[in-house]
């Protein structure tokens, strides 16, 4: 056997290890996902201001540390503030609060909400791969998802 027979073998057993426990670990951020539906039910700012949910919701994954989304802040910043009928939820993929509130102070103002998710796992439960990525929601369905500003229209 080569070399990278043992490395395709020795991948291929990792993968399907760390398949195999995903199945198991508990993911508790996954409960604004309820049989493929957004629920925001449990999130704390939309119990406060439930009227500030629309009928279409974007969820913004994306972290201070991620060049991407640093070189769109500006785009992205703008295109909140045209889509004023569709709710903005930033979700803090792999990052803090402080962090992300220092790199993107404007989107912060403008965002009808955000989610931390420290660990993953809300992205996980969405097939969520890095930062920046776009999911939106038209009455609770994911319509679109993608890693593209534009495509999301």
């Amino acid at each position: 056997m080569n070399r990278n027979s043992i490395y395709f073998l020795l991948g291929s057993f990792v993968f399907i290890l760390l398949i195999g426990l995903s199945l198991f670990l508990p993911v508790k951020t996954q409960k604004l996902v309820k049989r493929g539906k957004l629920d925001l039910s449990n999130v704390e700012w939309a119990k406060k201001r439930p009227e500030q949910v629309n009928d279409q919701v974007i969820l913004y994954f994306f972290a201070s540390w991620c060049v991407t989304c640093r070189n769109h802040y500006q785009q992205i910043y703008r295109a909140i503030l045209d889509k004023d009928n569709i709710t903005w939820i930033g979700v803090l993929y792999f990052d803090k609060l402080a962090d992300a509130q220092s790199a993107y102070p404007l989107l912060f103002e403008v965002m009808d909400g955000y989610i931390e998710d420290p660990k993953g796992k809300l992205a996980v439960g969405y097939g969520v791969l890095g930062t920046p990525e776009f999911l939106r929601f038209e009455k609770n369905e994911l319509v679109a998802h993608t890693y593209r500003l534009e495509s999301l229209w």
